[in-house]
């Protein structure tokens, strides 16, 4: 990558006369620095030990300490603004085959995989990008962001395959038992609203001919139930009624739709006002602005037994924000005469 290219593509800002003219790779970790990289520093601290294993350039969004003029020295407004930018220019010297699959197909396969010729894309773009880069020419991308992958200016193919044979035997609301390709699997952690996508991924592995395992399958994001004690504390799974059931999506309504099967417990939705609905849905729906009102909301809703699905939240945002709006608290304890 020729450093000429590098800052025309970024706009980036050449803070001397450096030696050299081009750079071997990019590296967004001090592990995958080699010699002849150009290092994104994201701290002071970094750019000694970047140095000492080789790096030809350092990238940075603040005034670094210029320890070598022989290396270039750039900055740029943002990191994570200019790394779709680098990554775009990196991958038309690196191509790599992208394949573009849904979030919830994507959680599934997140989980399952083990296999190196697939390489699973998530998180941030920092990570996903850290990840492209580590990537091997004959690996297989999948990712279901995007936006992320329109910034790159990648042109992701679908898989058009035949689904594997399934029939589901029996379900609840959060587990599902079914014969798939002939084989008896009872009680997976596996929604039925999101059972179509649990098909999906396993198809894509029998397609592409790569090793995967069910072993470590659990709740994924799209509809993750968390049971709790009255004061707000994780319990284990299916040992209460007060649940709160996490979702990070609202691209398929089944999962919503299902909280309708609910009419022997008390049932609540509770959506972000910046996020559009448009599922069929006659429970009524409380919206929320911040995430400090909702648990506001949630200090007397989970003292009452009830399902309580919240749209626009993770696992660990949510306990995050229970304990630090104060509404997990301790159980009461009473002292004796004596």
């Amino acid at each position: 990558m020729r450093l000429e290219s590098l800052l025309a593509v970024t706009g980036g800002r050449l803070l001397n006369d450096p030696f050299v003219t081009h750079f071997d790779n990019l590296a967004t970790s001090l592990k995958n620095v080699a010699r002849g990289s150009l290092f994104i520093a994201k701290t002071e601290e970094e750019i000694a030990p970047a140095l000492e294993k080789g790096a030809y350039g350092i990238m940075t969004e603040f005034s670094p300490t210029l320890l070598d003029e022989e290396v270039a020295w750039i900055t740029v407004p943002s990191i994570s603004d200019t790394l779709p930018k680098l990554l775009r220019l990196w991958l038309i010297e690196n191509p790599r085959k992208f394949y573009a699959v849904s979030s919830t197909v994507l959680a599934f396969m997140d989980q399952m995989n083990y296999d190196h010729a697939v390489l699973v894309l998530q998180g941030g773009i920092d990570t996903m990008s850290g990840a492209i880069l580590e990537s091997a020419p004959s690996q297989m991308l999948l990712c279901s962001d995007r936006t992320f992958m329109d910034r790159l200016g990648i042109s992701a193919d679908r898989f058009d395959i035949p689904a594997l044979g399934a029939k589901i035997v029996s379900e609840r609301l959060f587990e599902t038992s079914a014969v798939i390709n002939g084989h008896y699997y009872e009680r997976l952690p596996v929604a039925p609203c999101t059972f179509a996508d649990f098909i999906e991924a396993l198809s894509v592995f029998e397609h592409l001919g790569t090793h995967y395992t069910l072993k470590h399958l659990h709740h994924i994001s799209a509809f993750d139930p968390v049971f709790l004690d009255a004061f707000g504390n994780e319990i284990p799974y299916g040992t209460g009624e007060r649940v709160v059931i996490l979702s990070d999506t609202t691209e398929s309504c089944n999962c919503v739709n299902s909280m309708e099967r609910l009419r022997w417990v008390p049932r609540r939705i509770y959506l972000p006002t910046q996020i559009k609905f448009e599922c069929d849905i006659k429970i009524s729906i409380e919206r929320y602005d911040t995430i400090q009102s909702l648990i506001g909301t949630l200090r007397d809703t989970l003292k009452k037994r009830g399902y309580t699905l919240i749209v626009g939240m993770t696992r660990e945002r949510f306990f995050d924000a229970m304990n630090r709006y104060g509404a997990v608290t301790q159980p009461y304890s009473t002292k004796g005469l004596f």
